[in-house]
């Protein structure tokens, strides 16, 4: 049982990821659905939570194996609690589970906290040094001509945004994806002996792969941009084998990029 546990959510998270990408998209299209597709949302950070309660319960003596570090275990237990509101019909009741499942984690963090690698400084501090790549990838973005349209008055709620852009990403985007890809599938192929040089492009490619939705929807950043974020976390990971400097390169980048771009165009 524990043998499968953890592939099989890990392909479930997948495929929800395909269904909210792709699936769902393609059917509302064509049939409108009376489905709010945040709900996948919720989906994909429960997985998430569920994971690290099985690692922090089975595997805690080899949490290292799957990058987790005390930092990025913490992050996920804060915004277990703090999150940002999609405001659908029947949020409250997902809110509950993430809050409880957090609190779990909360309790396993407790009693297991002497086997959870720490997370190392020097890399706290490269992460966030890696935080001012928001910087030429807004510029890039900046010479996108789809841009332009879309740089509106942002000057005068710039804060205000980085604000909810910040912790939109933290609640259902940078913490969950750093510790699926680069966590714990990069752990689960560690235990099939798959060498980490091989991991990394694996994961990198499964991770560009699975947004490919924007290559229609939005080319410059899926070619460009995209890749070259790929490229800057995976070398964090993995030379820091902790997922803690991505998650905060991933937050900054999903954050700031845009508002960043739309600031160089007013």
């Amino acid at each position: 049982m524990k043998k499968v546990f953890l592939p099989t959510l890990i392909l479930i998270y997948m495929g929800i990821l395909v269904v909210l990408n792709y699936i769902y998209p393609a059917i509302n299209a064509i049939h409108r659905l009376n489905y709010n597709s945040s709900i996948f949302l919720y989906y994909l950070v429960i997985i998430t939570y569920l994971c690290v309660i099985f690692l922090l319960w089975s595997e805690n003596d080899r949490l290292e194996e799957y990058n987790l570090d005390r930092l990025s275990i913490t992050t996920l237990i804060i915004f277990a609690f703090l999150r940002y509101n999609l405001t659908f019909v029947g949020e409250i009741y997902y809110k509950i589970v993430v809050f409880t499942l957090g609190l779990v984690i909360a309790l396993l963090f407790i009693f297991n906290f002497h086997k959870i690698p720490r997370t190392k400084p020097v890399w706290i501090m490269i992460g966030i040094l890696s935080c001012l790549l928001v910087i030429p990838f807004a510029y890039i973005n900046a010479y996108n001509p789809a841009m332009k349209p879309v740089a509106l008055s942002l000057k005068k709620y710039f804060w205000q945004g980085v604000g909810l852009s910040t912790l939109y990403g933290l609640s259902f985007v940078s913490i969950y994806e750093e510790i699926i890809f680069r966590g714990i599938l990069f752990g689960w192929l560690r235990k099939l002996k798959w060498a980490d040089k091989t991991i990394i492009f694996v994961q990198a490619f499964l991770f560009w792969l699975l947004h490919f939705w924007q290559a229609s929807a939005k080319p410059f950043d899926y070619f460009i941009l995209l890749p070259l974020f790929i490229l800057a976390t995976s070398l964090l990971l993995y030379y820091s084998k902790q997922v803690f400097s991505s998650i905060l390169l991933h937050t900054a980048v999903d954050s700031l990029v845009d508002l960043i771009t739309r600031f160089y165009l007013l």
